[in-house]
């Protein structure tokens, strides 16, 4: 990402993508089910090994700029460059997306994949702060409850963390193959803006919590008790891991404050005397003042990197923790569902000593 004070963003490459293993497996045909030799009328030589699957490639590649960022009233629109990557003949495409366009892109992979119960969907980044009671709380969250400052717009972070979010979604095999991505990036025309409700009522709360509670259940499978153990520890300390930085990127923004008030205060000179002394002391408050300077803008940039580098790994992993930890409590919600079915449907079965009974006098 490109941006005046040469940020160092990182940018998985896509060789981080998950990559589909081969298959082999053997299927023969055991008691009472089919072996794939008889359901496909082939050999068993011929069919006990299937094709490897060939690794999913994305259909494009995007980059979105910082600088081409354009903020109008209370709509911010980002500037997407995208590049076909099957078709060479094609060049770059530039289009104009606002945040809620990516709402209704997420909206209509979601639910196109419905119920997509055991998909780790990439999770779309947090609305930006765009109005200024947002940019209040957000600076309140940051410099403390007391401060009076405002932070100005963050859009290499926001850019940042919606290219990922993009480049998530073109690179997963599900989501990625989906038609809308002609139309959201080729297309100059943005889709069908469309406000999405989002559930925060009592009752969806209430559900949430009652969902919550059932994470302790034991689960039959071996495999997917030992990873919900482990979301939930692993959780914990990302969590834990991304407070802690940010807490000292907290602190960064708190000391270039302090220096940027110490270093007007030096520059301001109180008193009329034009004695040798006094503009000595006035040419040493301003040599320091320049030092102070300097020395916060070191302290920002270095901030800038660290928080467009670690900072934005850290919350993607976070929400990601939070994506796979969602999926495993439906799964285990699921499974208390099936196992209460099968106790009523054992209950409503006929006593076998009743039913002996029954037969034996008819």
């Amino acid at each position: 990402m490109e941006d005046s004070t040469k940020v160092n963003h990182f940018v998985p490459s896509d060789e981080d993508d998950d990559e589909f293993q081969s298959i082999d497996q053997n299927t023969k045909g055991k008691g009472s089910l089919d072996s794939l030799s008889t359901i496909s009328c082939l050999s068993s030589s011929s069919s006990s090994t299937f094709a490897p699957r060939e690794p999913f490639k994305a259909q494009y590649y995007v980059k979105i700029f910082s600088n081409a960022v354009t903020k109008d009233g209370e709509a911010v629109t980002y500037t997407i460059i995208s590049k076909s990557l099957f078709d060479c003949r094609s060049g770059e495409v530039s289009v104009k997306r606002q945040y809620e366009d990516f709402e209704y892109l997420n909206h209509c992979l979601v639910t196109s994949n419905y119920p997509n119960l055991g998909l780790l969907t990439p999770p779309l980044p947090p609305q930006p702060a765009i109005t200024l009671s947002m940019a209040r709380e957000k600076s309140k969250e940051k410099l403390g409850s007391s401060t009076k400052t405002i932070i100005s717009d963050e859009w290499h972070k926001d850019c940042w963390h919606l290219q990922e979010y993009l480049r998530l979604m073109l690179n997963h095999p599900i989501y990625g193959k989906h038609d809308i991505w002609q139309i959201f990036l080729r297309s100059q025309d943005p889709p069908l803006r469309v406000k999405i409700k989002k559930s925060v009522g009592l009752m969806d709360r209430i559900n949430d919590s009652i969902e919550k509670s059932k994470s302790g259940h034991k689960d039959c499978d071996e495999f997917f008790h030992r990873e919900r153990n482990w979301v939930l520890i692993y959780s914990n300390a990302i969590k834990a891991a991304s407070d802690t930085f940010n807490s000292i990127i907290y602190g960064r923004l708190k000391l270039c404050g302090v220096l940027a008030h110490l270093s007007t205060a030096l520059n301001i000179n109180l008193t009329d005397n034009e004695s040798s002394v006094n503009r000595i002391g006035v040419k040493f408050s301003n040599l320091f003042s320049l030092a102070l300077d300097d020395y916060r803008k070191g302290v920002e940039i270095i901030n800038l990197n660290d928080e467009a580098s670690l900072g934005c790994c850290l919350e993607l992993w976070s929400r990601y923790v939070d994506v796979e930890r969602d999926m495993l409590n439906r799964r285990t919600s699921l499974l208390i569902d099936y196992e209460n079915a099968n106790r009523n449907l054992d209950k409503a079965k006929p006593n076998k000593k009743e039913t002996l009974f029954r037969e034996a006098y008819l």
